[in-house]
């Protein structure tokens, strides 16, 4: 079934996804969201990598970083982004569409990124924010026009984790 959406709707979701908020504080632009991202397979993909990327970079922090309030960070992030990818795997065993257990290309190069650097908090907290930006684009995109009804709900679950960590994330700095 293919789902067309009004131009007021698309509309109403460019404003949403336009990031109206206060902070000052400069964010790499995440990639768009085109409506043709929002297909189920597109969405478990993104979402899946994003979330497994987060648990990663959650256990490097924990084993690299010198802020114990990063650290603490690292370990909430963890256990929110497991219970994102445990919601996104048990959904999309429903519709058959398993998150694959590794990184898209880009992730895995972020990662391996951050992991090298040498400025070890500087570049894992600049990550950070650019992958939960990415996130919560991704996620309000589905939650607001995605194709399946069965992972919007998961969609609707990532966004207030993402938003919370973003904002944490963003006060570390």
């Amino acid at each position: 079934m293919t789902r067309r959406l009004s131009r007021s709707t698309i509309i109403l979701l460019a404003l949403t996804l336009s990031g109206c908020g206060t902070n000052p504080t400069p964010v790499a632009n995440p990639p768009p969201v085109s409506i043709r991202a929002l297909a189920p397979a597109v969405y478990v993909e993104q979402a899946g990598s994003l979330s497994l990327l987060a648990i990663r970079l959650s256990a490097l922090a924990r084993d690299r970083s010198t802020d114990p309030a990063r650290r603490g960070f690292a370990e909430r992030q963890d256990e929110e982004q497991h219970a994102v990818a445990a919601q996104l795997s048990f959904a999309g065993r429903y519709i058959d569409q398993l998150p694959s257990a590794r990184l898209t290309a880009d992730d895995q190069i972020r990662f391996d990124t951050v992991g090298a650097s040498a400025t070890f908090d500087r570049d894992y907290a600049r990550a950070e924010v650019e992958l939960l930006a990415r996130g919560l684009v991704l996620h309000r995109a589905f939650a607001a026009a995605g194709t399946s009804p069965t992972l919007r709900p998961v969609a609707e679950f990532a966004v207030p984790r993402f938003e919370r960590e973003l904002a944490e994330v963003r006060s570390l700095r």
